[in-house]
C-alpha cells in the first residue's frame, strides 16, 4: 500500500510510524520543510512547499491531519481522484484490540474524556485518553488499556470508516471552528458521524439542554440518554439537591455549574457502560477539577 500522510505534526508523525511498522511505503507532505526534518532524518520520504499532485501519483491511501481543512488542495485533488482519505483517527482505531469511547462537542469535551478516564481508573479498569486530547491515536499500539477513551473533533469525524466506539457522548454543537468544514450544516453532520456505526444496544449520551446536540441525537439508531446541568431528564441523567442523579444512584457532586455538571453526567454515563463502579464515579464526580 502507497500511503501519503498529510502533515507532520505529532498526528502526521505517529501516522507515519503506524503505517510503516504495517509494511506501507510511506511519504509524507506537510507544507512547511521545517515541519518534515525529523521525519527527513528517519529516511522517511518528504515533500514540503507548494502542493504538487503529482504526489498522488500511485497513492492508495491518504491519511489526514486535523491542519487540512476539506477545502484544501490537497484533499480536494485525492476526493476527484477516488482516493480513500481517511483521518489520523481512523487510522489509528484500526490497530486498536480493545473497547474505544468516543466524545466530540463544540466545548467541554476535553473534560468529559478526561473524567471517563479517570472514573475507570478510579473503578480499576485501566483506561487512557488520546485523540484530539493531545495523545495521537496511532501512538497507542493495539492494547494500551483495557478501555480507550477518545476525543474526537470534527475534523477527525469527517474521514472516517470502520470507526466504531462501544459508547459516545456528545457535549454541544454550536456555530465554531467552520474554518475547517466550511458550513454549520457540515460542521453538525462531521460530528454526527460519531454514532454512525453503533448499534441500538450501545449509549450515546448528549446534553439535552442543548439544542445542537438534542438535534443530532434524535437522528441516532442507538440508545441515547439525555443529561441536564439543571434537571433530571426522564430517563435521563441530571442533578437534584447537589447530588446526580444516575438510575437509582445518588451520587455527590463537586460542583453546581450547570455546563460542568451535564459533562461530568455524560462522562459517568459512558464510564459506567464500560464498567465503572458507584465508588469510582463518585470520587471522581467529588472531586473532579477540569484543566
Amino acid at each position: 500500500m502507497n500511503t501519503l500522510i498529510l502533515g507532520a505534526g505529532v498526528s502526521g508523525v505517529a501516522a507515519a510510524h503506524l503505517a510503516a511498522r504495517l509494511g506501507h511505503s510511506v511519504s509524507v507532505y506537510d507544507r512547511s520543510s521545517q515541519a518534515t526534518i525529523p521525519l527527513r532524518a528517519q529516511d522517511y520520504t518528504v515533500h514540503s512547499g507548494a502542493w504538487a499532485d503529482r504526489l498522488l501519483a500511485n497513492i492508495g491511501m491518504l491519511v489526514v491531519s486535523p491542519g487540512f481543512p476539506e477545502h484544501s488542495e490537497p484533499i480536494r485533488r485525492a476526493l476527484a481522484a477516488g482516493i480513500e482519505i481517511i483521518s489520523e483517527l481512523e487510522f489509528g482505531v484500526r490497530q486498536l484490540a480493545v473497547p474505544y469511547v468516543a466524545v466530540t462537542g463544540t466545548n467541554g469535551k476535553t473534560t468529559v474524556t478526561t473524567a471517563i478516564a479517570e472514573m475507570l481508573n478510579a473503578s480499576n479498569v485501566s483506561a487512557v485518553a488520546a485523540g484530539n486530547i493531545g495523545l495521537p491515536v496511532c501512538g497507542l499500539g493495539p492494547k494500551p488499556a483495557r478501555v480507550v477513551v477518545l476525543e474526537a473533533s470534527s475534523f477527525q469525524l469527517r474521514f472516517i470508516d470502520r470507526f466504531h466506539p462501544v459508547a459516545a457522548g456528545i457535549t454541544n454543537v454550536a456555530a465554531d471552528h467552520l474554518d475547517w468544514p466550511g458550513t454549520v450544516t457540515d460542521y453538525a453532520a462531521a460530528k454526527a458521524r460519531i454514532f454512525e456505526n453503533m448499534n441500538p444496544d450501545e449509549l450515546l449520551a448528549y446534553d439535552s439542554d442543548d439544542l445542537g446536540a438534542t438535534t443530532l441525537a434524535a437522528q441516532a439508531r442507538c440508545h441515547t440518554v439525555p443529561v441536564s446541568g439543571t434537571r433530571v431528564p426522564s430517563s435521563g441523567i441530571g442533578p437534584e439537591a447537589g447530588m446526580l442523579v444516575i438510575g437509582d444512584s445518588l451520587l455527590p457532586l463537586g460542583t453546581d455549574d450547570p455546563s460542568f455538571v451535564a459533562d461530568l453526567g455524560i462522562a459517568a454515563a459512558i464510564a459506567a457502560s464500560v464498567g465503572a463502579d458507584t465508588a469510582g464515579l463518585s470520587t471522581v464526580l467529588a472531586d473532579f477539577t477540569p484543566g
